[in-house]
Protein backbone atom coordinates (compact mmCIF):
# COMPACT_ATOMS: atom_id res chain seq x y z
CA UNK A 1 0.00 0.00 0.00
CA UNK A 2 1.34 3.42 -0.99
CA UNK A 3 1.48 5.96 1.82
CA UNK A 4 1.59 9.39 0.23
CA UNK A 5 -1.38 11.22 1.80
CA UNK A 6 -3.03 11.71 5.17
CA UNK A 7 -5.91 9.40 4.25
CA UNK A 8 -3.56 6.69 2.98
CA UNK A 9 -1.57 6.95 6.21
CA UNK A 10 -4.73 6.50 8.28
CA UNK A 11 -5.72 3.48 6.19
CA UNK A 12 -2.26 1.95 6.59
CA UNK A 13 -2.35 2.42 10.37
CA UNK A 14 -5.74 0.71 10.60
CA UNK A 15 -4.44 -2.12 8.40
CA UNK A 16 -1.27 -2.64 10.46
CA UNK A 17 -3.27 -2.62 13.70
CA UNK A 18 -5.82 -4.95 12.13
CA UNK A 19 -8.57 -2.84 13.65
CA UNK A 20 -11.61 -1.26 12.02
CA UNK A 21 -12.93 0.47 15.14
CA UNK A 22 -10.20 3.08 15.60
CA UNK A 23 -11.18 5.57 12.91
CA UNK A 24 -11.77 8.34 15.45
CA UNK A 25 -8.52 7.60 17.30
CA UNK A 26 -6.07 7.28 14.42
CA UNK A 27 -5.75 11.06 13.87
CA UNK A 28 -4.73 11.30 17.54
CA UNK A 29 -2.03 8.68 16.98
CA UNK A 30 -0.70 10.72 14.04
CA UNK A 31 -0.72 13.93 16.08
CA UNK A 32 1.18 12.21 18.89
CA UNK A 33 3.66 10.87 16.34
CA UNK A 34 4.21 14.41 15.00
CA UNK A 35 4.89 15.63 18.52
CA UNK A 36 7.55 12.95 18.94
CA UNK A 37 8.97 13.63 15.47
CA UNK A 38 9.43 17.31 16.28
CA UNK A 39 11.30 16.36 19.45
CA UNK A 40 13.61 13.84 17.80
CA UNK A 41 14.13 14.87 14.18
CA UNK A 42 16.45 17.58 12.90
CA UNK A 43 16.44 17.10 9.15
CA UNK A 44 17.91 19.27 6.44
CA UNK A 45 14.43 20.25 5.26
CA UNK A 46 13.64 21.72 8.68
CA UNK A 47 16.41 24.31 8.49
CA UNK A 48 15.15 27.61 7.10
CA UNK A 49 16.02 31.32 7.04
CA UNK A 50 13.39 34.01 7.62
CA UNK A 51 13.94 37.73 7.09
CA UNK A 52 12.06 40.71 8.50
CA UNK A 53 12.55 44.37 9.30
CA UNK A 54 13.53 44.88 12.94
CA UNK A 55 13.20 48.22 14.74
CA UNK A 56 11.91 47.19 18.17
CA UNK A 57 13.51 45.07 20.91
CA UNK A 58 10.66 42.54 20.94
CA UNK A 59 9.23 40.55 18.04
CA UNK A 60 7.39 37.27 17.70
CA UNK A 61 8.92 33.87 16.99
CA UNK A 62 7.82 32.30 13.70
CA UNK A 63 4.72 30.15 14.12
CA UNK A 64 6.64 26.99 13.18
CA UNK A 65 9.70 27.82 15.30
CA UNK A 66 11.37 24.84 16.94
CA UNK A 67 15.03 25.64 17.58
CA UNK A 68 17.31 28.66 17.28
CA UNK A 69 20.37 28.49 15.02
CA UNK A 70 21.59 32.04 14.44
CA UNK A 71 20.46 35.64 14.05
CA UNK A 72 22.06 38.34 11.93
CA UNK A 73 21.09 41.97 11.37
CA UNK A 74 22.11 44.32 8.57
CA UNK A 75 21.98 48.07 9.02
CA UNK A 76 21.04 50.70 6.44
CA UNK A 77 24.68 51.07 5.47
CA UNK A 78 25.04 47.39 4.62
CA UNK A 79 27.10 46.37 7.64
CA UNK A 80 26.09 42.98 9.07
CA UNK A 81 26.24 41.93 12.71
CA UNK A 82 25.85 38.41 14.01
CA UNK A 83 24.09 38.49 17.37
CA UNK A 84 25.08 36.24 20.23
CA UNK A 85 22.46 34.18 22.02
CA UNK A 86 22.06 35.20 25.67
CA UNK A 87 19.84 34.09 28.53
CA UNK A 88 16.88 36.24 29.62
CA UNK A 89 18.70 36.82 32.91
CA UNK A 90 21.76 38.17 31.09
CA UNK A 91 19.62 40.56 29.05
CA UNK A 92 17.82 41.72 32.18
CA UNK A 93 21.15 42.37 33.88
CA UNK A 94 22.44 44.23 30.80
CA UNK A 95 19.37 46.50 30.82
CA UNK A 96 20.27 47.60 34.33
CA UNK A 97 23.67 48.66 32.96
CA UNK A 98 22.30 50.51 29.93
CA UNK A 99 18.93 51.02 28.24
CA UNK A 100 20.30 53.29 25.50
CA UNK A 101 19.33 52.33 21.95
CA UNK A 102 22.24 51.18 19.80
CA UNK A 103 23.21 48.41 17.40
CA UNK A 104 21.83 45.18 18.93
CA UNK A 105 24.50 42.77 20.07
CA UNK A 106 22.55 40.00 21.80
CA UNK A 107 19.30 38.13 21.37
CA UNK A 108 17.33 35.99 23.80
CA UNK A 109 14.06 34.09 23.75
CA UNK A 110 11.32 34.90 26.26
CA UNK A 111 8.15 32.89 25.85
CA UNK A 112 7.06 33.26 22.25
CA UNK A 113 9.16 36.36 21.59
CA UNK A 114 12.71 37.35 20.77
CA UNK A 115 14.28 40.21 22.70
CA UNK A 116 17.26 42.20 21.44
CA UNK A 117 19.78 44.18 23.45
CA UNK A 118 20.53 47.00 23.07
CA UNK A 119 17.21 48.17 21.67
CA UNK A 120 17.60 48.89 17.92
CA UNK A 121 18.56 52.47 17.12
CA UNK A 122 17.38 52.23 13.50
CA UNK A 123 15.62 49.89 11.12
CA UNK A 124 17.61 46.69 10.56
CA UNK A 125 16.99 43.74 8.30
CA UNK A 126 16.97 40.65 10.50
CA UNK A 127 17.92 37.23 9.16
CA UNK A 128 16.91 34.35 11.43
CA UNK A 129 18.19 30.83 10.81
CA UNK A 130 16.12 28.30 12.71
CA UNK A 131 14.76 24.78 12.77
CA UNK A 132 11.06 24.59 11.91
CA UNK A 133 8.46 22.05 12.91
CA UNK A 134 7.38 19.41 10.44
CA UNK A 135 4.13 20.72 8.89
CA UNK A 136 1.22 18.90 10.50
CA UNK A 137 -0.92 16.61 8.36
CA UNK A 138 -4.67 17.13 8.10
CA UNK A 139 -7.51 16.74 5.64
CA UNK A 140 -6.74 20.28 4.45
CA UNK A 141 -2.99 19.59 4.27
CA UNK A 142 -2.85 15.94 3.19
CA UNK A 143 0.91 15.65 2.62
CA UNK A 144 4.26 17.17 3.50
CA UNK A 145 7.92 16.61 2.69
CA UNK A 146 8.42 14.05 5.48
CA UNK A 147 5.51 11.84 4.46
CA UNK A 148 6.81 11.97 0.88
CA UNK A 149 10.43 11.20 1.76
CA UNK A 150 10.01 8.93 4.80
CA UNK A 151 6.51 7.49 5.23
CA UNK A 152 7.97 4.87 7.57
CA UNK A 153 8.68 7.58 10.15
CA UNK A 154 5.01 8.55 10.18
CA UNK A 155 3.74 4.97 10.11
CA UNK A 156 5.98 3.61 12.88
CA UNK A 157 5.57 6.76 14.96
CA UNK A 158 1.78 6.47 14.77
CA UNK A 159 1.80 2.74 15.55
CA UNK A 160 4.11 3.40 18.48
CA UNK A 161 1.68 6.04 19.74
CA UNK A 162 -1.18 3.54 19.49
CA UNK A 163 0.58 1.11 21.85
CA UNK A 164 -0.41 2.74 25.17
CA UNK A 165 -4.01 3.20 24.03
CA UNK A 166 -4.24 -0.47 23.03
CA UNK A 167 -2.31 -1.51 26.16
CA UNK A 168 0.06 -3.45 23.92
CA UNK A 169 3.53 -3.10 25.41
CA UNK A 170 5.08 -5.52 22.90
CA UNK A 171 3.85 -3.46 19.95
CA UNK A 172 5.06 -0.30 21.65
CA UNK A 173 8.60 -1.66 21.97
CA UNK A 174 8.61 -3.05 18.42
CA UNK A 175 7.39 0.10 16.72
CA UNK A 176 9.54 2.37 18.88
CA UNK A 177 12.58 0.46 17.68
CA UNK A 178 11.49 0.79 14.06
CA UNK A 179 10.68 4.48 14.56
CA UNK A 180 14.09 5.19 16.12
CA UNK A 181 15.82 3.37 13.25
CA UNK A 182 13.90 5.41 10.67
CA UNK A 183 14.82 8.68 12.43
CA UNK A 184 18.46 7.64 12.62
CA UNK A 185 18.49 6.79 8.90
CA UNK A 186 17.47 10.37 8.11
CA UNK A 187 20.18 11.72 10.41
CA UNK A 188 22.81 9.59 8.69
CA UNK A 189 21.62 10.61 5.23
CA UNK A 190 21.75 14.29 6.20
CA UNK A 191 25.17 14.10 7.83
CA UNK A 192 27.53 16.30 5.78
CA UNK A 193 30.79 15.01 4.39
CA UNK A 194 33.40 17.24 6.01
CA UNK A 195 36.53 18.07 4.07
CA UNK A 196 39.30 20.54 4.75
CA UNK A 197 37.93 23.57 6.58
CA UNK A 198 39.02 26.89 5.16
CA UNK A 199 39.63 29.53 7.79
CA UNK A 200 40.55 32.47 5.56
CA UNK A 201 37.00 33.48 4.65
CA UNK A 202 36.68 37.26 4.43
CA UNK A 203 35.04 38.90 7.43
CA UNK A 204 34.45 42.22 5.76
CA UNK A 205 31.06 43.65 6.61
CA UNK A 206 30.39 41.10 9.36
CA UNK A 207 31.00 41.80 13.02
CA UNK A 208 30.51 39.54 16.03
CA UNK A 209 30.05 40.87 19.55
CA UNK A 210 30.97 38.66 22.50
CA UNK A 211 30.80 40.43 25.85
CA UNK A 212 27.39 41.44 27.06
CA UNK A 213 29.02 44.07 29.24
CA UNK A 214 31.52 45.48 26.70
CA UNK A 215 31.58 49.18 25.91
CA UNK A 216 29.83 50.40 22.77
Amino acid sequence: MAITTYSELQAAIADWLNRSDLTARIPDFITLAETRINRDLRAREQQVIATANVDTPFFALPGDFLEFKSFRITDTGGSAFELMLATPEQISAALTESSVSNTPRFVTIIGDQFQLWPSPDQMYVGSLAYVRKVPALSDAAPTNWLLTDAPDVYLYGSLMSAGPFLRDSEALVTFKTLFDEAIEAIRVADKPVVGVLRTEFPQRGLQRRYSIYSDF
